[in-house]
């Protein structure tokens, strides 16, 4: 699922057809939307996806006859879209080029950890959420930190997972 997912919004699909999904898992509505927004905040790479996608069915009786994931947002064009993703995949390699081959994964996630610290400042102002605003934009939130550390550290072998806390409003 998340990689057909992934590669529908790479390609700019105006709409997922998620049907053969639903049928095999026996999914309803509320697990392919948790299904769908667990895919975008596993893939920080989408970072130019925003808004609320829509989930449309066509129903016979109580059998789903089909099912889409509709009005993507995208942040740009796809040329200027394509422009971004440059920027980040250049700032992902600057801070990848902080890591080597020699070190464990907790030096990894500490030099990772220390060049975001040491490169993106606190949004303040509470509009940069993204992985591409930490790593291009150089300035975040806690969420748009989050999403860049996971990039980076699943870029680099070390999985990981972000965590959010309601109560907290925090990532």
């Amino acid at each position: 699922f998340e990689d057909y997912i992934v590669s529908k919004i790479e390609s700019y699909a105006a709409s997922i057809d998620v049907t053969s999904y639903m049928k095999k898992n026996g999914w309803d509505k509320d697990e392919v939307m948790a299904q769908y927004q667990e895919v975008i905040c596993d893939n920080p790479q989408l970072f130019y996806v925003t808004g609320e996608v829509v989930y449309s069915a066509k129903v016979s009786g109580s059998t789903i006859r089909s099912a889409t994931l509709k009005n993507f947002g995208y942040t740009n064009t796809k040329s200027e879209i394509a422009t971004m993703k440059k920027k980040f995949d250049a700032a992902a390699e600057k801070a990848l080029a902080e890591i080597d081959s020699s070190m464990s994964e907790v030096e990894i996630a500490l030099a990772i950890h220390d060049y975001l610290i040491i490169n993106c400042a606190y949004d303040t102002k509470l509009k940069n959420y993204d992985a591409y605003d930490c790593l291009v934009s150089k300035s975040a939130v806690c969420q748009g930190y989050s999403l860049a550390y996971k990039y980076l550290l699943n870029q680099a072998g070390v999985e990981c997972e972000m965590i959010t806390s309601s109560s907290m409003n925090h990532a």
